[in-house]
Formats: C-alpha cells, structure tokens, sequence
C-alpha cells in the first residue's frame, strides 16, 4: 500500500531482486510523520496524532540540550520550588549535568542498538530489564541525578514514535549537536544548534527536491493529501 500511494503521488519505486524492501524517491520529512497507516482511521485523530508526533520530533531532538541550557546556564527561568527540588536530587553525582546527560544518552543508545540486535522474542525485555537494573543502580550509586534519567527517558521515549531507523539515526547526529552546543554556550548554543538543525533539513534535497517539501517551497495538493 505505500508503494502504490507513492507511485500515484508520482514518485519512483526501486524493488531489488530477491529484497523484501523497496526504495521510494524522493523521500520528504513529512513522510515519516505522516505514515501510510494514517489513511485508514478517521481524519481527525489521524490529524491528532499527526500532531503528536510532531511535538514527540521537537521534543526527541531539542529536550536534552534545553535542561541542559536552562539549568546550568539560566536557573532563574525555573520555579524555585522546581529548582530546589532538582538540587536536591542531584546531591551527591560527582559529575556535571552535561557529563550525566551524555553519560546517560550513550548508555540509553547502547541498549537501543542491542534492542535492535538481539532476538525479537526476546530484544525488548532485555532492554527494559537493563534500563530499570542500570538506571536503579545508577541513581543508587549517586552517579546519575533521577530527574536526568527522567529527561533522557522521555527523549528517547519520544524518538521511538519514528518506525524508520535511518530517520531515527539522523535524530541522534542533531540531538546530540543542540545538546553540545547548549553545554558550552546555554540558551545561545540551544537556539543556535536549533537554527543549524533547521538550516540543514531546509537545504538537504531528496533527488533535486527539497526535503521539506511540501512546507517549503508550499504545495496545496500534496500538503492537504498528507493531513
């Protein structure tokens, strides 16, 4: 059913002898928001959930690097019950928000990878069993802060919205640019690390066509067949 949807919005199909798989091009962001599955349910809350993803993209790439900047560089932005609160939690972490943040990002990316290589029957349970034992321990141990594995959890939580792999590490590259960049220069780096982000899916192609096709430039009729 995607490959024909595809082939009636007039894309190109490419089918490998003895593959499962099929290549669509060209291939937009809004593709991977809007999945062919959507076609099938009601309109409305098939615009809902278009809808959450999109605030689950925003959320994947931008959450780390925001905390992150608000909290190290600009505390005042924050409640100060809040503040207190997350001060408190960290008592004891002998490492700095940026290196608890990338710490928990790398481990959280390792138990993806073996989620996706272990045996289907028995890749998620792995999983989960070893985020619940490594994130127990590590807040036990002081070496993790419980707020910092509540961000990271929703960020990846939020990032498994997208099905397609290759978009999912594409996400990791960016996240992982906005997050640097809001260590070293706060609320300055998160917005500037967004404005690359933004600048860089605005200039990438798919085969002589823009990847943010059909917001930029605007295109009615695929725009509105997509919602």
């Amino acid at each position: 059913d995607v490959v024909c949807s595809s082939l009636l919005d007039g894309k190109i199909v490419i089918i490998g002898d003895n593959s499962p798989y099929a290549l669509i091009i060209p291939a937009f962001l809004i593709d991977f928001i809007n999945p062919q599955g959507d076609k099938y349910v009601k309109s409305l809350h098939a615009n809902f959930m278009k809808i959450i993803r999109f605030m689950c993209l925003i959320i994947t790439l931008t959450l780390p690097g925001l905390y992150i900047s608000i909290i190290n560089y600009n505390p005042e932005a924050i409640p100060l019950d809040l503040l207190l609160s997350f001060q408190a939690n960290r008592s004891g972490v002998p490492f700095s928000r940026a290196l608890e943040c990338l710490f928990m990002i790398l481990i959280s990316t390792i138990l993806r990878e073996s989620d996706i290589r272990f045996p289907s029957n028995y890749g998620s349970s792995i999983s989960i069993i070893g985020a619940l034992v490594l994130g127990e321990a590590a807040v036990s141990a002081s070496l993790v802060s419980p707020i910092m594995i509540i961000v990271v959890g929703i960020t990846f939580i939020t990032g498994l919205v997208f099905s397609n792999g290759e978009i999912i590490n594409g996400f990791k590259f960016f996240r992982l640019l906005i997050l640097l960049s809001s260590c070293f220069l706060g609320l300055y780096g998160f917005l500037l690390g967004c404005f690359i982000t933004l600048i860089v899916f605005s200039s990438t192609h798919s085969f002589n066509k823009p990847y943010l096709f059909p917001i930029t430039p605007f295109n009615k009729k695929y725009f509105f067949s997509s919602m």
